[in-house]
């Protein structure tokens, strides 16, 4: 069985590229064989608006909504195509 292993963004973002980088490399023989968990956090600073500084709230929200399986009621285009988040709107 392959080891479990939270990653945080700076060493996801590695993956990103079209070439192997060094962070890559090093990483590598340790990360490739294993199952990697990737916070809420980190999905979101590697590409969407919800990563900025002023949004730890609505990162929770989102977070929250996520790990419950639940959609959130808002009018925020802030959750806007944030992947497997449900939005409710009236």
């Amino acid at each position: 069985m392959s080891a479990v292993i939270v990653v945080d963004t700076m060493i996801a973002s590695a993956w990103l590229g079209t070439r192997q980088s060094e962070r890559q490399a090093r990483w590598a023989p340790i990360l490739e064989p294993a199952r990697w968990v990737l916070p809420f956090p980190v999905v979101a600073e590697m590409g969407h608006g919800l990563a900025a500084k002023d949004h730890e709230a609505d990162r929770w929200i989102a977070a929250v909504s996520l790990a419950g399986d639940l959609p959130i009621a808002t009018e925020d285009s802030i959750f806007e195509d944030v992947p497997g988040l449900t939005l409710l709107r009236p």
